[in-house]
């Protein structure tokens, strides 16, 4: 086998490289082409796994029966009668389950089913066929390009030679039997072989053998037809009588709305007649145009192409002409004569000849038919009025053509006092533009009804009907019809009943306007009106009032049939607004033009404005007085330090008729506040003469400082005075005008006595205050 001496080869070529790749891994054959159904295998080196590998085909796994392991370092898996489009072959560590190395294969056909045909360019027919085309079938399952090669080959010459080239799977050789590579011979049985080819692989088709005369395609013949009134004459000559042939005539009839009508087939065949003649006389119809063409071929040859179509038109058949004459009696002009208007199949307007109608009446007296001298003479192809008296009457309709009478039909007019029977519950119904009619059968009941219908009164049409019902089509469109049932006698006619006019097809509803709006400020009053644009149109089952502001939604309200106005609320005033109404029906919808209208301005505008302006001025007079109360406030003074002094101040119990200002009151604080300077105050020398007094005061107040000054320097060796002050705190306190960094001064008096006034001051206790100098200028006022 093929693959199995490739594997043994690539085996022991891999075999020399094994010691010194020991711990690698890898698959061989990555990259494979494999005609369908053929086999081939892929190899993998398992020396890094220690044999221990699993394979997987497009990511599903393999079995492992299906691997075979040719020795300990090399794995193979068979791939026989491959059929896959593409796949991807992988090796697998069973410990790890990674990869170790993969291979994809793709799948390729050869061209098959080929089939070549020997014909004549266009125009010629006679001789040597001189073009021969070959078609084939080939899948392809890869990117890759193909191209193919059309070799000939025959018993004279066994050698491929190569005759058309193609990228495509047909090829057309010209000059088939005068190419100067091999030698042809007319008549004799060749073979055909494709071959395809890429980049990557190259197949080739079986060969077929093909006979000349087999796949001979001749041109269709130059023929003519010729109409008559009962059937139709083709004919043409042939240049082959020794060689049996196959026809086929095709014909079809002209269609007023295209070629829809179908198609009739007549085949006939040839033996030795060098003359052809086909007669086709089967559904053939009077004063028609028939479209005709004819093919044919050599015996177990392909069929030619079909001929131009030519165009005839048959003559009429008198055995084809059919009346169909019906009657209308018309409204009762006066007590004596009535007008029917008599119709019927006109001959069709394409046949030849002149044609004339006549109408003569004939009395029925006594069951029995007199004829009537007077006759009618009808200038309209299809309807005729006569005026008859209001007995009963049979009108006769003669057709001439060309003066010769062509046929007769005739039909009966009952009297007007007859009392004839006639049906009853007649309905009628449309439905996708036709017309569906029913009825109840007289008593007794009969076998056959005539159904007329007209839309215009003018125009009629016709029918019969062995059935209680009857479907009506071939409408004009959105018409209302008139139709009506007459029961059908042996020799006469019941009375008609007429059903309820019904359209032909029900379309959208009338226009609708709107009439009238009248805005208010938030509100608006909207009313229209509806207008039928035919008798067709649809009946309104709802209006929709649709509306919107600029730059707003669209807002819509949705009213029945029976109301045609509304009343819109919720609106924004002084605001401009449009508006259109739809109309909707089961069948449809239809819609105004868009209307623009503007709301008034608000009535209590003013007031509202006013009293939002009152609201506005009062805040901004809070806000405003406010901050001038606030600017006001900050501008108070502040006493500068620099501009103060410390003063002692007695006790509670002797402040009572001494001082007119009252000390501060903080029990939380200290004797003295402490007040830091830039640098560690110096002591200051404390004198009496600093200290303040007034009036009678004074001596004592000297006394009493000067004693409390002398008993403050006794005890600075120690811890101070208990509860009144430090020494530095003291000394910074009442040296304003011997330290340089004391923000305070110190206030000095003559007739001061604070000796006296600073020991009552130590037994009662100090408070340290701040004083501003307009403080005492006050004092002393006072």
């Amino acid at each position: 086998m093929d693959w199995l001496f490739n594997l043994v080869t690539t085996v022991m070529a891999l075999s020399f490289c094994q010691g010194q790749h020991e711990d690698s891994c890898s698959v061989f054959s990555k990259d494979q082409y494999v005609e369908v159904g053929s086999s081939t295998e892929v190899l993998c080196q398992t020396t890094c796994v220690n044999g221990r590998i699993f394979w997987t085909i497009n990511n599903k796994a393999v079995s492992d029966s299906l691997s075979e392991t040719i020795n300990s370092t090399h794995a193979v898996l068979p791939l026989r009668n491959f059929s896959l489009h593409r796949a991807t072959v992988n090796c697998h560590s069973r410990d790890t389950r990674h990869i170790l190395g993969g291979a994809t294969i793709w799948m390729y056909s050869k061209p098959r089913s080929i089939s070549c045909v020997l014909h004549y360019e266009e125009g010629t027919g006679i001789g040597v066929p001189q073009l021969l085309t070959c078609t084939w079938e080939h899948l392809v399952y890869s990117s890759l390009k193909v191209n193919y090669t059309v070799l000939y080959s025959s018993e004279s010459n066994n050698i491929l030679v190569e005759i058309c080239n193609s990228s495509v799977t047909n090829c057309t050789v010209k000059g088939f039997y005068s190419l100067k590579n091999i030698q042809l011979l007319v008549g004799e049985d060749f073979n055909i072989t494709v071959r395809a080819k890429t980049a990557a692989w190259e197949a080739y088709s079986d060969s077929q053998e093909l006979h000349p005369f087999h796949i001979l395609k001749i041109n269709p013949p130059q023929f003519e037809v010729a109409a008559f009134s009962d059937h139709l004459l083709v004919t043409w000559n042939r240049t082959r009588t020794t060689v049996k042939h196959h026809c086929q005539v095709r014909y079809r009839k002209v269609s007023s709305v295209g070629d829809a009508a179908p198609e009739h087939r007549y085949n006939k065949t040839l033996h030795s007649e060098r003359m052809v003649k086909i007669r086709i006389d089967e559904a053939l119809d009077s004063c028609t145009s028939y479209r005709v063409s004819v093919c044919w071929a050599l015996d177990e040859a392909p069929w030619s192409a079909w001929s131009r179509e030519k165009t005839v038109l048959t003559k009429l058949n008198r055995n084809h002409i059919r009346l169909r004459l019906w009657r209308k009696v018309k409204q009762v002009e006066n007590k004596d004569q009535r007008t029917v208007s008599a119709m019927w199949t006109d001959v069709p307007s394409t046949c030849r000849g002149t044609f004339t109608h006549t109408i003569k009446q004939s009395t029925v007296k006594n069951d029995s038919m007199e004829a009537d001298n007077s006759s009618t003479a009808c200038s309209n192809n299809s309807t005729c009025d006569v005026s008859v008296s209001r007995g009963a009457h049979w009108l006769t309709l003669s057709v001439f053509h060309d003066q010769l009478l062509l046929t007769e039909d005739s039909v009966y007019v009952p009297a007007a006092e007859e009392n004839l029977p006639q049906v009853t519950q007649i309905q009628s119904v449309t439905l996708d533009g036709i017309i569906l009619v029913s009825w109840r059968a007289p008593n007794p009941p009969v076998g056959r009804y005539m159904i007329d219908w007209t839309h215009d009164g003018n125009q009629y049409n016709w029918k019969e009907s062995a059935d209680t019902n009857a479907t009506l089509s071939d409408l004009v469109d959105r018409k209302p019809y008139n139709i009506t049932v007459t029961p059908l006698f042996d020799n006469k006619t019941g009375l008609g009943t007429q059903a309820l006019q019904v359209c032909s097809r029900v379309g959208e509803p009338g226009s609708v306007s709107i009439n009238n709006v009248q805005a208010e400020d938030t509100s608006a009053f909207i009313s229209w009106s509806t207008k039928a644009q035919d008798p067709c149109s649809g009946e309104v089952v709802t209006y929709t009032v649709f509306y919107e502001a600029r730059e707003g939604l669209r807002l819509n309200v949705t009213v029945n049939h029976t109301q045609q106005e509304i009343n819109l609320r919720s609106l924004s005033p002084s605001t401009q607004y449009s508006i259109h109404v739809v109309s909707t029906a089961l069948t449809g919808m239809s819609r105004s033009t868009e209307r623009v209208f503007k709301t008034k301005t608000d009535p209590n505008l003013f007031t509202k404005v006013a009293v939002c302006g009152c609201v506005f001025l009062f805040v901004a007079f809070l806000i405003l007085g406010g901050a001038f109360l606030r600017r006001n406030f900050q501008k108070k003074p502040v006493p500068n330090p620099g501009l103060s002094s410390v003063a002692l101040w007695p006790s509670l119990s002797h402040r009572n008729g001494l001082y007119l200002i009252q000390p501060f009151a903080n029990p939380t604080e200290s004797a003295f506040d402490k007040v830091h300077t830039e640098g560690p105050p110096k002591p200051p020398t404390l004198s009496l003469d600093s200290l303040p007094c007034d009036d009678a005061a004074c001596d004592q107040g000297e006394k009493d400082a000067h004693s409390a000054i002398t008993k403050h320097e006794s005890s600075s060796d120690s811890a101070g005075v208990e509860h009144l002050c430090s020494a530095e705190e003291s000394q910074a306190f009442l040296s304003a005008e011997s330290s340089p960094v004391s923000p305070y001064r110190s206030q000095t008096s003559a007739d001061s006595k604070s000796g006296e006034h600073m020991e009552q001051q130590e037994k009662t206790g100090l408070t340290t205050v701040y004083v501003t100098l307009d403080m005492f200028e006050n004092v002393q006022q006072r």
